[in-house]
């Protein structure tokens, strides 16, 4: 058995539902960023994209609203 320990949080949250994929990332110039995938209840798939978040937080904070928005979607 195999314990994973991730620093993404919104794979801990249990309201995130249709998310099936995500990655995050830094860099100087694009500050934090996020991309993920979320089907929505119409049975489309969105891909989320955040660039230039000033923090940690603030990325988790537009990725969520933005995946929470499409997974509406009907």
């Amino acid at each position: 058995m195999y314990k994973l320990v991730s620093t993404n949080r919104l794979l801990r949250e249990k309201n995130c539902h249709g998310v099936y994929g995500m990655k995050t990332g830094y860099t100087d110039k694009a500050g934090n960023c996020f991309v993920g995938v979320v089907k929505g209840l119409n049975g489309k798939t969105y891909i989320s994209v955040t660039l230039g978040a000033a923090t940690s937080d603030g990325r988790w904070a537009d990725a969520r609203k933005l995946l929470s928005y499409a997974r509406k979607l009907k």
